[in-house]
């Protein structure tokens, strides 16, 4: 995408970001922003235990990779299929119809910007 001022497009022209990948900053802000987020979530003291103290350098970098083309990077997620494993772990879980456990609203990604951002 370019922006050009004037009537003259040889004047003054900028070149802006061509993708909300770009806009963010690529691949290092992805990687910052996914270690900071993995790494408030592993010492989270309600969320913390689900992942033994750790979230492993892979998956964190399928998720960076996921983002990045979701963002319209130049990234391709060639990891495990997810729709696949998705399917697996709901067929593996049981459904309850009891109410959701108190921690619930903090397990969304919404609710954890929500907590930390608010601390």
């Amino acid at each position: 995408m370019t922006l050009t001022t004037g009537t003259d497009p040889s004047a003054l022209v900028a070149t802006v970001p061509t993708s909300v990948y770009e806009a963010v900053g690529g691949r290092p802000a992805l990687v910052a922003a996914v270690d900071n987020f993995y790494g408030r979530l592993v010492e989270d003291p309600v969320l913390g235990p689900f992942f033994h103290g750790r979230v492993g350098e892979r998956h964190r970098r399928y998720v960076v990779t996921i983002l990045a083309e979701a963002l319209g990077g130049p990234e391709r997620y060639r990891g495990p299929d997810m729709a696949v494993r998705t399917r697996a772990w709901a067929s593996a879980t049981p459904i309850s119809t009891a109410p959701p456990p108190t921690w619930w609203p903090r397990w969304t990604i919404s609710g954890c910007l929500v907590t930390w951002l608010s601390a």
